[in-house]
């Protein structure tokens, strides 16, 4: 079909968009005809004119899911096998487009969720500098024990190792919960990670552990 040189409106429209459907004879979305017709009529009026032509009866509107097509209503109003084999390729293509937005959508869900049940930025900075601070009193424990300062039995020695062993095991677990954590927020933040933590003021510890 030829392009017009300037786009239609109104009477002339309708008329261009229902010899269009008769013509081609097989459903199409209000979306399909805008881009089948390249801008001759504009969009908004292409759904104007196919809704209320359908409450008209000059066409026929069918739903399925959330999409509507409209079909020409043909003079012996029966369907060729190649209609009806165009219009299951439509129905086929529009339960996939379906079933991609449900998909979209359930993962959108997933992921609001997971930040829901995620501590909050004030949370994860506390929990990180109090982690840090219990390292660095074990650390700075460990090193008066080791230098001879005061001296303790084999048995607290033992103890005092165990436990410290315990606390860098607890502390690196902590602190890939953190990290897991702090990847899910700063995803689509705009500044570094890096340059937010600093400014946070959070301190990862030392970095033998």
């Amino acid at each position: 079909m030829a392009k017009p040189q300037k786009t239609l409106k109104d009477s002339e429209a309708i008329e261009y968009i229902l010899n269009y459907l008769k013509k081609q004879n097989r459903p199409y979305s209000a979306a399909d005809v805008y881009n089948n017709l390249h801008g001759v009529v504009g969009k908004t009026l292409v759904q104007k004119i196919l809704q209320k032509s359908s409450e008209e009866n000059k066409i026929k509107e069918k739903i399925y899911g959330k999409q509507k097509v409209y079909v020409a209503i043909q003079d012996d109003e029966d369907f060729s096998p190649e209609d009806l084999l165009n219009l299951d390729k439509t129905i086929e293509e529009l339960q996939k487009e379906l079933k991609e937005e449900k998909t979209k959508t359930n993962s959108l869900k997933s992921k609001l969720n997971n930040l829901n049940n995620s501590m909050t930025d004030e949370e994860i900075v506390e929990k990180l500098n109090s982690i840090h601070e219990e390292n660095q009193n074990l650390e700075e424990r460990l090193n008066t024990l080791t230098t001879g300062v005061k001296l303790i039995s084999k048995e607290e020695q033992n103890e005092i190792d165990k436990a410290l062993a315990y606390n860098k095991l607890e502390w690196k677990k902590r602190k890939r919960m953190f990290n897991n954590a702090w990847d899910i927020i700063t995803e689509n933040m705009p500044k570094k990670p890096k340059e937010l933590m600093e400014e946070l003021g959070i301190e990862t510890g030392n970095a033998n552990y």
